[in-house]
């Protein structure tokens, strides 16, 4: 229970960590403060002239270097700041505001501004330790040195910094690295085996039930099934209450027990400890319909009157194809689970493919009736995706109820004629 638990808190805590700001640049600034004293040690020992590539100083150079260094990197800091600042701007505004997780996890930057900040600390702390009345004949080449390196290879990776962040911003960007992840997520969901099971259990009404309620707040990000499964007794029943991607607030039913023959035993500590609860939902193992949300979430704001930019919804529904045929292909999706001890748990509501289609296109064709090149594109993706689950021996029924479901669009559109004829033709392909 102890692993579960930890394991289970190392998750909510690496979900922090990844999106702090704060955290990678601290670790920079503490080894800067660190270099700063293993520069002078060497300073003191290592400064016979026979080392290569090291740049002579006396304290008063060092001095005029780390200054210099220190005044132009904050400078450029300000630069690094305003485009962190501009990127999430951009990404909460023209794409959707729950995007900006992806910009604000972006390793790249992190340690872009830990680098820089990491030398303006350096020059700063550097300046402090050299003293202001230096002793005859002492010299700080390992100082100058090192601050030199800190400041070309900070120039480096602000250019750098500069060429990520203009492509990142791009939405063929990030919708495809949306896309990629929600496939990602879809492949990584558990797996069948011999402790999955689809089945029901008939329980009696005769049966006691007994709740396991949540304590804080939050969304659900994963459970742990066997630790939820040795929480309850062997041979017990456990309903889950809330899955994976919803939110669950403080007193809500988590888990809902029955157990035959007495009393109910249970561990409700332990049963609420395989619920790891955060601050916010993630594109994970147990939640790729966040990803599908975000998606859905750019081409709606695409289309929407004020930006009007019907190219990236297409955009978006062609990309939408590989989550969906991941959600069919690449995983085995189970309404229950049986542990080794004879526990049974299982999910009602427990997405399926056919429910993460209908997220998918539902809402984009509801807002792009009298679009024709997002209609084109629904079409082309759909048919596509259809004849691809087909050709893998896979019945895709919600694909062609989409598809049908098109077709009715279709005729309800405000388009003319010659606009509806293209698309039409496309969607006669699956009934040919």
């Amino acid at each position: 229970m102890r692993r579960a638990m930890k394991a289970l808190k190392s998750y909510a805590l690496l979900d922090r960590i990844r999106d702090s700001q704060f955290l990678v640049p601290a670790l920079f600034i503490v080894a800067s403060i660190a270099l700063v004293f293993a520069a002078n040690v060497l300073n003191g020992n290592l400064t016979d002239g026979n080392i290569p590539y090291l740049v002579p100083a006396t304290i008063p150079s060092a001095r005029t270097m780390l200054g210099t260094i220190a005044g132009a990197i904050i400078t450029v800091a300000a630069v690094v700041f305003s485009l962190t600042a501009l990127t999430v701007q951009m990404a909460a505004s023209q794409y959707s505001p729950r995007v900006i997780q992806g910009f604000l996890r972006d390793r790249f930057q992190q340690v872009v501004l830990g680098v820089v900040i990491g030398t303006f600390t350096f020059a700063l702390v550097g300046l402090a330790s050299l003293g202001a009345d230096p002793a005859d004949g002492a010299r700080a080449d390992w100082t100058a040195t090192i601050g030199v390196v800190l400041g070309v290879g900070s120039a480096l990776l602000i250019v750098a910094y500069i060429d990520h962040v203009t492509r990142r911003i791009r939405i063929d960007d990030t919708i495809k690295r949306l896309a990629g992840q929600t496939e990602a997520a879809f492949r990584q969901m558990p797996g069948s085996g011999s402790s999955l099971a689809n089945q029901s259990w008939q329980i009696g009404d005769d049966i006691e039930s007994a709740a396991v309620r949540s304590t804080s707040a939050g969304w659900v990000q994963r459970i742990d099934m066997a630790e939820l499964a040795e929480a309850l007794a062997p041979g017990a029943i456990g309903r889950i209450e809330q899955l994976s991607g919803t939110y669950a607030v403080t007193g809500t039913r988590l888990v809902t027990v029955w157990q035959e023959g007495g009393a109910i035993e249970l561990d409700a500590d332990r049963a609420r400890s395989a619920f790891s609860i955060g601050g916010t939902r993630t594109i994970d193992r147990d939640d790729p319909a966040f990803g599908i949300r975000l998606l859905v979430d750019i081409a709606l704001r695409a289309l929407s009157p004020g930006i009007n930019d019907p190219a990236t919804a297409a955009d978006v529904v062609r990309h939408l194809a590989g989550p969906i045929r991941s959600a069919y292909l690449d995983t085995e999706i189970h309404g229950s689970y049986v542990h080794q001890n004879g526990t049974r748990l299982a999910q009602p509501g427990v997405l399926q493919p056919s429910d993460y289609v209908q997220l998918a296109y539902s809402e984009i064709r509801f807002a792009s009736s009298g679009q024709s090149t997002v209609l084109m594109a629904l079409a082309e993706s759909l048919t596509a995706l259809h004849e691809s689950l087909n050709a893998a021996g896979v019945g895709a029924t919600a694909i062609g109820r989409e598809l049908e479901l098109l077709r009715q669009a279709l005729d309800t559109s405000p388009l003319i004629e010659a606009d509806r004829r293209p698309i039409l033709t496309v969607l006669d392909r699956t009934s040919s």
